[in-house]
């Protein structure tokens, strides 16, 4: 038989709770296809990588989804730019959350997030890389 030590009542402990677990926020992990990289000055991506996983709350779980208001779930085939933070090896996640997400459609970028209405609406994405290498 183990013994387990437990801290006694005479050490101090930041929190100590009972409770039961009831339900965690959803979340999915997307593999995003990187087609080029347009800013990557700490090269986080190996030239060759084709691929990444990022991952985004909310999600589908037993046919009910949860989203975050603002941020839709990414959507299979949809074109994209996004600001990243690299959490974990290989694993990323949106930096800023909707704010740090662009659609691209015919090579034109639009802010995936209606907050964001100081981002011109339709912006050629060369110019918009060209602010960014800017910035």
């Amino acid at each position: 038989m183990r013994t387990r030590h437990l801290p006694s009542r005479s050490q101090p402990t930041k929190t100590l709770w009972d409770g039961t677990v009831s339900k965690g926020v959803p979340y999915t992990d997307f593999t995003v296809t990187v087609t080029r990289k347009l800013h990557d000055p700490a090269t986080r991506l190996a030239p060759s990588s084709s691929a990444i996983v990022v991952h985004q709350t909310g999600g589908t779980v037993s046919g009910v989804t949860t989203q975050v208001e603002d941020d839709t779930l990414f959507r299979p085939g949809e074109s994209v730019v996004l600001f990243l933070r690299e959490y974990s090896p290989g694993r990323f996640r949106v930096l800023g959350g909707p704010a740090g997400r662009f659609d691209v459609s015919r090579g034109l970028i639009t802010p995936a997030s209606r907050s964001l209405s100081d981002v011109p609406a339709q912006l050629p994405l060369e110019t918009f890389t060209s602010q960014v290498d800017r910035a």
